[in-house]
């Protein structure tokens, strides 16, 4: 949709949503190819969902975010499957736990990439920065501990703070040897009440 909007902020934005969707279609083709799978899967986060009832910060950041015009129309024209109540990427990462064998997770995002063992195609690629697509495998150690160190050290992306002075080596740090999740969790707390903050922040 970025790709084919044209305008301004001043003299409004419109898009050219015909050319938008081949632009989409040929690039969910490429990855097809790319991976060696024969179809894709698309999932699509829509509205508010759990996470948003656990705190008011998370994605607080992005509300004066302006998205692409057509975006939901395209969603829609892709015909994917929409998710209210997790998002894409729970969903995604559950199908991939459930169904190893079956799906290969395609994704730019590091919460998708993660989120799951196994090995992943990142697609995110810049001729400006001369970055490629590729394939990116993901330990079961890291997938267990993600969601812990996020705690820890935060999101900005997502509008998580974390620990106060905690960035991701200090994380890495704490959480090392670690493999029992009542483990991991209780030393997210302890972080917490450590640092002076609230464990309901946790």
């Amino acid at each position: 949709c970025s790709a084919c909007e044209y305008g301004d902020d001043e003299s409004g934005w419109y898009i050219d949503l015909p050319s938008a969707l081949i632009v989409a279609q040929d690039k969910i083709a490429t990855l097809i190819d790319l991976t060696g799978c024969k179809d894709a899967e698309l999932h699509f986060t829509s509205g508010k969902n759990f996470r948003h009832h656990l705190t008011s910060d998370y994605k607080s950041n992005r509300a004066s975010t302006r998205y692409p015009e057509g975006l939901r129309e395209m969603k829609d024209l892709l015909q994917g499957t929409i998710n209210t109540d997790y998002e894409a990427d729970d969903i995604v990462c559950m199908l991939k736990r459930e169904y190893p064998n079956k799906y290969i997770v395609c994704a730019v995002d590091k919460d998708v990439l993660n989120g799951v063992p196994g090995i992943h195609f990142n697609y995110y690629n810049s001729l400006k920065h001369n970055i490629n697509m590729k394939w990116v495998q993901t330990s079961e150690e890291t997938s267990l501990k993600w969601p812990y160190l996020q705690c820890l050290m935060g999101d900005s992306s997502d509008g998580i703070k974390g620990v106060s002075k905690i960035g991701p080596k200090k994380a890495e740090k704490l959480l090392e040897g670690i493999s029992n999740i009542n483990l991991l969790w209780n030393t997210v707390k302890q972080a917490y009440t450590d640092a002076g903050q609230e464990e309901s922040e946790a």
